[in-house]
């Protein structure tokens, strides 16, 4: 698979890179499908003096306030995938792994035929970064690779019985691998 982009939108659509190739030349040529207005990315251009749809300071800007709206960046290199969201969190890693699933089955013209290709996913405010195979995320719906384990003193169960645990636990965590 060469190198390609996508967006994946706020409620999950997956939005392929236009002709431009670049992920700032799809949201200049198509502003409002990302909530943006015209004159909003002309002036984060000029703000940092620099030409439109040079890939900059103002570029970053602009995908960093999409990403913050729940937008995810994905850039297909030679080498790995990139992923570039905000911040990672329950919604993020299922929307990722959903995409890992289906890019493997194939989605319309796009399928990856490398299932061990890395993923790099990065959040640009809680500094979350970790290297993972397609397949594993694909697989597991995470890319936690181990189980962290915990001592059980670290939890007042003291007026919890057996069943009370049991629907904390069903109540407070998706055991869900998709």
């Amino acid at each position: 698979m060469k190198e390609l982009g996508f967006f994946i939108s706020p409620v999950g659509k997956l939005i392929p890179v236009g002709t431009s190739g670049t992920h700032i030349g799809t949201v200049i040529a198509h502003p409002s499908k990302f909530g943006l207005k015209k004159a909003d990315i002309e002036a984060e251009y000029k703000k940092h003096g620099e030409k439109m749809g040079i890939e900059g300071n103002a570029r970053e800007m602009i995908l960093k306030r999409l990403t913050k709206k729940g937008w995810i960046r994905l850039r297909r290199y030679p080498q790995y995938w990139s992923i570039q969201f905000a911040r990672m969190n329950r919604k993020i890693m299922k929307t990722i792994a959903r995409f890992a699933s289906s890019i493997l089955k194939g989605i319309g013209k796009y399928k990856e035929k490398d299932r061990y290709i890395p993923i790099i996913a990065m959040g640009f405010e809680d500094g979350y970064q970790k290297k993972v195979e397609l397949d594993y995320v694909a697989q597991t719906g995470t890319f936690n690779e181990s189980i962290e384990m915990i001592d059980i003193k670290e939890h007042d169960t003291s007026d919890m019985a057996l069943g009370d645990v049991l629907i904390m636990i069903k109540e407070n965590y998706d055991w869900s691998i998709r």
